[in-house]
């Protein structure tokens, strides 16, 4: 144990007389180590930590599809007869269409915005779900008259609730309904369906569902698929619906994780690549140490050093830099970890779940340990071959064998790193340039000077008093024209980016046989009034847009977008023909179009989605939704807007005012998030490549010291010297970023679902990316070549 004691002594006072390249490694070590076990403790955690439920592979997540894969909810009706019909199903429970939709909870001046979902109440039964405090719902608990209660999350009860003990028995309550609802549980970590959800509630009605259903022994989810299918084409037929065409289905831990899966896969990926730049990288640096010991060991071995003995020594120095770069790269892990917690988007599953994972961090500090100890040992083990030792006691800076051969070795490990470096910069580069496609995209309407306010209208306001609910939403607006600095105003059925899939509609064109696909094309609603095109600014075509003459008792007219025009009309004026849902009858229920309006991404950021404008008035449908148009900062005239509207509604209160530009974040923010995590690893490999291209041009120099020396006094000039050792690293550069394309460019393929509008191979991306790799490394190299421009000829050739 006391040689042991005076080993590790030895061994920290001689990292410490190299303080510069034992930190560089250890930082190396740390920023590898830390930043891979980031991702791949969430690569574990969201992607294969089991869904905290009773076989979560048998659990399915179901829902019938229009044309084009459109997702169709399914009504009261349906689901019983489907319930009552299933054989590949033990057990059926339905969720809201909408999954978990933003609503203010809360009281007073100052709600909350959670996310609920409303679900059967055999839901919790049907997953398989134990709670983690109190209960989960019941199938009693829709039962008119009973309490209204409510499940929440385990991130709300350890984020809002601060893990509060006696959380059961507290109330929220639903602004939209007015109803409180008591907490009656709280759900166990992990569970995160629909995704995003913060509290459950069991519905008193069932509206349009989604399916979840729990797999009969022995059958399959294609079975499940199929019998939907079969049953949706029923549905079809009986009810004349022949927008309904097929189903869908998957397994739930696929659904939890489907949008996140292709994200976390290539970051999975980059951080492995990292960890293995940071390996390499810390192996050249080991490797030039212990080649320039190689004398100092010589002199042991002639003094009485066992072999062993130096062996020992070096596996020890080895194990403290790898301890030091494991310690370093746990603190990184878990301030990386916290960073995620805090910029991770609204709609990231299983958020509760992450943390450091122990065995993740063991498996990445036992792989630099083993990095550490071999290339420690390398040139020890090598120069152990030579039985004659006095070559190394003689050993000047003019180098040999070894030392060519040691520096071939560094340059292929450069070389690796560039390469390496270049698949991450790349990948980093194509997500970069698919993000900015969609910051820079043409929505269609001009997002400046624009702002979506929402409200809650009164409880009850839409059950039987559709002429009262019209005069409130009238006052509203009337007020919010009236405020200074509002130019226009006009509800919408649905917020912003919302998704394409909300408030759809199979359209008939009036006098063509209703035909999938062909008549009967599935797009988006909105109820909308006077002046929403000038809210807007969205540009009209042809004809008008809604007026103030459009009310409930004149003709129903509707303003459809160029593409819904196109499709039902090929080459003729749409204006004054007539269309309707495919699932109405009877003449009052065609629509004249009277306007044809452009494209706009509204609905959905990455797709212009072909939408229906009916009159509100028209449509007894709003949801509290208003968008408004302002001469200059919509921030300036938000206090007026708030104003103006509590007095003229003061039953109706604003929950939420915010700018477009705000509003957009939303839809960006998953994009945002996978540029950040990729550039951060496309930054990190390019600062790992500088380093070791700087480390190999500065020993190169050290070790050809002499040389140089002999150079300046035959009459090279310092320019000269300094152009080499540049044109040495643009050598490595060329070869190492050369490889990496090739790999960058088959891989690529991985990131084709986080593109938008940039295709993998994208040549701006690669070009940007080489240019970057180049500076970088140009950089690097710099000072080792001005380093060997101002070399004393003097001094050199009298070093020995």
């Amino acid at each position: 144990m006391d040689i042991l004691r005076r080993e590790v002594a030895y061994a920290l006072r001689t990292l410490g007389r190299t303080q510069a390249l034992s930190m560089g490694a250890i930082l190396v070590l740390g920023l590898g180590v830390g930043m891979a076990t980031t991702i791949l403790s969430l690569a574990e955690q969201v992607l294969l930590h089991p869904l905290p439920i009773k076989d979560p592979d048998r659990v399915a997540v179901l829902w019938a599809t229009g044309l084009g894969g459109t997702e169709i909810p399914m009504g009261p009706g349906p689901l019983g007869r489907f319930r009552a019909r299933t054989q590949a199903l033990s057990a059926v429970a339905g969720f809201g269409h909408w999954g978990a939709a933003e609503a203010a909870i809360g009281s007073g001046d100052l709600p909350r915005h959670l996310r609920q979902a409303q679900v059967t109440g055999n839901f919790f039964e049907v997953i398989g779900a134990t709670p983690v405090i109190g209960r989960l719902l019941l199938p009693s608990d829709r039962a008119e008259g009973n309490e209204s209660v409510a499940v929440i999350s385990f991130a709300t009860w350890q984020g809002l609730y601060r893990g509060d003990p006696n959380i059961v028995g507290k109330q929220v309550k639903w602004l939209a309904t007015g109803a409180s609802h008591t907490i009656v549980g709280v759900a166990p970590a992990g569970l995160d369906y629909p995704i995003g959800t913060d509290l459950w509630m069991p519905a008193w009605v069932e509206g349009p569902v989604d399916l979840v259903g729990r797999l009969a022994p022995g059958r399959s989810i294609e079975a499940a698929r199929a019998e939907l299918a079969g049953f949706v084409a029923d549905e079809a037929k009986s009810q004349g619906n022949p927008s309904l065409v097929g189903a869908f289905a998957q397994t739930l831990p696929v659904a939890v994780t489907g949008d996140v899966r292709p994200a976390l896969s290539a970051m999975t990926i980059a951080a492995l690549l990292l960890l293995l730049i940071a390996c390499t990288n810390v192996g050249n640096l080991l490797i030039l140490r212990a080649g320039s010991r190689l004398q100092e060991s010589a002199v042991r071995r002639a003094l009485g050093a066992s072999r062993a003995a130096l062996v020992r020594q070096s596996v020890i120095e080895s194990t403290l830099l790898a301890v030091g770069g494991g310690l370093v790269g746990f603190l990184v892990a878990v301030g990386l970890l916290r960073l995620f917690i805090v910029i991770a988007p609204r709609d990231f599953p299983r958020v509760d779940m992450v943390r450091v994972d122990g065995w993740v961090l063991l498996s990445g500090f036992a792989i630099t340990l083993f990095t550490a100890v071999v290339t420690g040992l390398a040139p020890l083990m090598s120069s152990g071959q030579s039985t004659e030792r006095h070559p190394l006691l003689r050993s000047d800076h003019r180098g040999g064998t070894e030392s060519r051969g040691r520096q071939r070795t560094g340059q292929l490990l450069v070389v690796s790193q560039v390469a390496l470096a270049m698949v991450l910069v790349a990948g980093a580069g194509l997500v970069a340039r698919s993000l900015i496609r969609l910051e820079t995209l043409d929505l269609g309407f001009a997002t400046s000077h624009l702002s979506v306010v929402e409200m809650v209208p009164p409880p009850g306001q839409f059950d039987n008093d559709y002429v009262g609910w019209i005069r409130l939403l009238d006052r509203a607006l009337a007020a919010l024209r009236q405020t200074p600095g509002v130019v226009a105003a006009s509800p919408v059925a649905a917020s912003p980016f919302t998704g394409s899939n909300t408030f759809t509609v199979a359209l008939e064109a009036e006098g063509r046989e209703a035909v999938p696909g062909l008549t009967t094309p599935i797009v988006s609603w909105e109820g909308v009034g006077a002046g929403f095109f000038e809210t807007l600014d969205l540009p009209l075509l042809r004809g008008r847009g809604v007026t103030d003459e459009d009310g409930r008792n004149t003709r129903p007219v509707v303003v459809v977008t160029e593409a819904i025009a196109r499709h039902l009309w090929p080459g003729l004026d749409p204006i004054g023909r007539r269309v309707r849902f495919v699932t109405d009858t009877g003449e009052r229920k065609w629509r004249t179009v009277v306007g044809v309006a452009g494209e706009l991404h509204f609905r959905d950021l990455r797709v212009s989605t072909p939408t229906a404008f009916f009159p509100y008035a028209q449509l007894p449908f709003w949801q509290g939704t208003v968008m408004v148009r302002t001469r200059g900062d919509p921030g300036i005239a938000a206090e007026g807007i708030r104003r103006a509207l509590k007095e003229a509604t003061p039953d109706m209160p604003v929950w939420r005012l915010q700018s477009m530009p705000v509003a957009l974040d939303a839809p960006l923010a998953r994009p945002r998030f996978n540029a950040i995590l990729l550039s951060g690893f496309g930054f990190a490999a390019l600062v790992l490549a500088a380093i070791g291209l700087f480390v190999l041009a500065s020993t190169g120099v050290r070790q050809r010291y002499r040389e140089l020396g002999i150079r300046l006094a035959l009459g090279a000039t310092p320019g000269r010297l300094q152009r080499h050792v540049l044109r040495e690293a643009l050598v490595l550069l060329g070869f190492g970023g050369a490889i990496g394309v090739i790999v960058a460019l088959a891989g690529s393929q991985l990131l084709a679902r986080l593109l938008f509008q940039v295709t993998p191979g994208d040549p701006i991306a690669f070009l940007t990316s080489a240019a970057a790799l180049l500076a970088a490394g140009l950089l690097a190299s710099y000072l080792p070549a001005r380093q060997a421009s101002r070399v004393d000829p003097v001094q050199a050739l009298r070093a020995e």
